[in-house]
């Protein structure tokens, strides 16, 4: 009876090594028309904070960025509150993503990320504060085309309801949107950890939502920098990307990932080669197209085909650059020039394009503003379908692949401290809870920085536990 109690264990334990890599993903675009607050997409803020800016894409329908170099700034509003030590915790952020090798110089199995990269400072877990350095390595990873892959291992596709009885009886159909960075395939793994499921029903608001829960009551969950503030804990900063936000952005990235795409707005394209450095100046053969998106009939266009639009592997590696306003709290771009090139398939075979950009505003700004709800809001990326470039509408009708744009914003919330009251109407600063704070700390020695940056780690600690 022993040894057969044994042979299970070893077989149970061969079972799971067995696991092939044990990840997941999930690609961020548009809402697809069933992706509704019905089915939890978008929800109301009140009922769940997740505060979507997209929903989860199928494999093969991505969106992402077809530039290779990124421009960033930060506006007065942000200066003003979090001054120079917020901006270097951004800094940071920058650089996380900036020593990313290219999707190519990945590893096949990605096991040179790890599977979390949280860790703990005590003393800002204590105060309620959240990283500003992780806050903005979320808004990024976000930003880039990933959303979250626990959320969405298993997710809502339909439900009918069943009369009578009505709410809440209901025919539901669970889809998975989570997918393997190595096999490509649907997934109930992220970073290691296996998730289930149970539907939830709500009749008043009438919604239905798969909410996964991990298998192994022990492990940690959403792990991944896709799962949004949902993952990261008070006084929780990260290190780096996990496992499978890199595999995710390896899938979006990758020079062999082939989608339609067109140059950005007001770009004018040439053939020819770019200076080293791609950032403001270039030379080569001119054949300028302006505007972009007109017919022409040179030797490298395909007939009946805007000349731009064409089929564009991934730019294999995002650079950010900081750009500035004319002040130090100034209001007024200065203008770039980015100048890069970009390789496409015409005529069944590869050429490079020499693109010049003009860069008026920046193509991500960090902001700040007073927000009753939420920790970071950002705009609403004006995703670009890619459309079927003969018959210029949108792919055999799928939701994608397509670009995100330039011209976004990730804005910081600015309320300072906040503190939550509940039960009786008389209650006072003895009652009340601290919500969270904006600081910035690791795992040193040095007492965490409070925002807004006037602020001092003695005063936040008089608020929070000198009552």
């Amino acid at each position: 009876m022993l040894h057969r109690f044994l042979r299970a264990i070893v077989i149970g334990m061969l079972a799971l090594a067995a696991v092939p890599g044990a990840r997941g993903f999930a690609l961020l675009g548009p809402f697809d028309d069933y992706q509704t607050a019905e089915l939890y997409y978008d929800p109301n803020p009140t009922i769940y904070n997740f505060d979507d800016i997209g929903g989860p894409q199928n494999l093969g329908e991505e969106y992402r960025w077809g530039i290779p170099t990124i421009y960033y700034a930060y506006d007065s509003a942000f200066l003003e509150y979090f001054g120079q030590d917020g901006v270097d915790a951004v800094e940071k952020a920058i650089k996380v993503f900036n020593d990313l090798p290219a999707a190519s110089a990945m590893s096949d199995e990605l096991n040179e990320f790890p599977l979390a990269t949280q860790k703990i400072n005590h003393r800002a877990a204590a105060l309620g504060m959240l990283d500003l350095k992780s806050g903005a390595m979320l808004a990024l990873t976000e930003m880039l085309g990933l959303t979250h892959a626990e959320r969405f291992v298993w997710t809502m596709r339909d439900r009918d309801e069943i009369s009578p009885p009505g709410c809440p009886f209901y025919v539901h159909r669970v889809i998975k949107r989570s997918f393997d960075p190595v096999t490509w395939l649907p997934t109930s793994y992220v970073n290691g950890v296996l998730y289930t499921y149970l539907v939830m029903v709500s009749c008043d608001p009438a919604w239905s939502d798969a909410r996964e829960f991990p298998v192994d009551p022990t492990a940690i969950s959403h792990t991944s920098l896709s799962s949004w503030f949902y993952g990261l804990q008070f006084g929780g900063y990260y290190t780096g990307l996990t496992r499978d936000d890199a595999g995710g952005f390896r899938y979006l990235y990758r020079a062999n990932n082939f989608n339609v795409e067109d140059v950005p707005a007001g770009s004018t394209v040439g053939f020819g080669l770019v200076s080293s450095g791609g950032g403001g100046g270039g030379s080569g053969s001119w054949t300028p197209i302006s505007p972009p998106s007109t017919n022409v009939t040179d030797t490298n266009a395909v007939p009946n085909q805007p000349a731009t639009l064409l089929l564009r592997p991934g730019v294999e590696k995002i650079r950010f650059v900081r750009a500035n306003y004319d002040s130090i709290l100034g209001n007024t771009f200065r203008a770039i020039t980015n100048i890069y090139t970009s390789q496409a398939v015409t005529n069944s075979r590869l050429i490079a394009q020499t693109v010049r950009r003009p860069v008026t505003v920046p193509d991500i700004l960090f902001s700040a503003g007073d927000s009753l709800d939420g920790n970071v809001n950002r705009s609403d990326p004006a995703y670009i379908e890619s459309p079927d470039p003969d018959a210029g509408t949108v792919i055999n009708g799928l939701n994608g692949p397509g670009v995100i744009p330039p011209a976004q914003t990730i804005s910081f919330n600015k309320n300072g401290p906040r503190f939550g009251h509940g039960g009786p109407p008389l209650v006072g600063e003895d009652d009340a809870t601290v919500l969270w704070v904006w600081g910035s700390f690791d795992g040193t020695t040095n007492a965490p920085i409070v925002y807004p940056f006037h602020t001092s780690i003695k005063e936040l600690e008089s608020q929070v536990l000198g009552r």
